[in-house]
């Protein structure tokens, strides 16, 4: 027999789903292909349906990479097609096809655009006093300025913070004297509570279990802002900390170990 004519077997083993934010509903998945038996040389064409809106995914087979396009909905949701060539070369036999794929809720949020537009505002007084103090105790999982990808998509970009790796529930402080400017629940930030210092100065806590403060409140190196959590787009719980100046992001460690004047 020719080994063009040879068939190919598959089997679905591996589904790996991650939702970026809280779901108020259970999250439902259905994948599925158009065959389980295949030719050297043939395209597999493999769906999904789900009940909320797919934002990046992933799907491979053996050497070949695809990922999801939208087709028309489905009367309860999202459908999405993917398509995987098979090499001519390819090894007889049963292969093993990979979905990655990465959801968001159907759950309102706001725009993340206020942050910035916040942090426009400039005032007067200085209100930060010595160095800043650590808000949270934990281990830094990401630091300043590292070029981060998000899973297999080609968007990359220079990370604008610290992360530092806390059980969830761990309070954080703090880090200096400064006005509560914002707190709100954004898709990607997740509960985020933003900080005024005083003349250019913010700072940001991203990724809150609970935030315990409100807008307008001042307060002191020390008080407590709210829990780490995993809100938002998250792998684990952590708090995401940024300081800005001037809306330019800063390394927020270089305001821990000497003080800025």
């Amino acid at each position: 027999m020719k080994k063009d004519n040879l068939i190919f077997l598959f089997s679905l083993v591996t589904l790996s789903l991650l939702s970026l934010s809280f779901i108020l509903q259970p999250l439902r998945v259905d994948v599925a292909t158009d065959g389980q038996v295949y030719k050297q040389g043939y395209v597999i064409t493999v769906t999904l349906k789900s009940n909320q809106e797919l934002v990046d995914s992933a799907v491979t087979f053996s050497d070949a990479r695809g990922r999801f396009y939208e087709v028309s909905g489905s009367e309860d949701g999202y459908a999405y097609r993917a398509l995987l060539g098979i090499p001519c070369d390819s090894m007889t036999g049963e292969g093993f096809i990979d979905v990655n794929a990465i959801f968001i809720s159907n759950q309102k949020y706001k725009s993340s655009i206020p942050v910035r537009s916040i942090m426009k505002n400039v005032s007067e007084e200085k209100l930060w006093e010595n160095e800043f103090m650590m808000p949270v105790e934990g281990r830094i999982s990401s630091g300043y300025g590292e070029i981060r990808g998000f899973r297999d998509s080609s968007v990359s970009g220079r990370h604008r913070g610290v992360d530092i790796a806390a059980y969830r529930g761990t309070g954080i402080s703090m880090p200096n004297n400064g006005v509560v400017v914002l707190c709100e629940k954004f898709r990607g930030l997740g509960n985020t509570v933003l900080i005024d210092h005083g003349q250019g100065v913010y700072s940001v806590y991203m990724h809150l279990y609970k935030i315990n403060v409100k807008v307008s409140d001042r307060l002191e190196k020390g008080d407590v802002i709210g829990t780490v959590g995993s809100t938002g787009q998250s792998t684990g719980p952590h708090l995401h900390w940024g300081v800005y100046v001037n809306g330019v992001s800063v390394n927020p460690l270089q305001w821990v170990v000497k003080e800025i004047l």
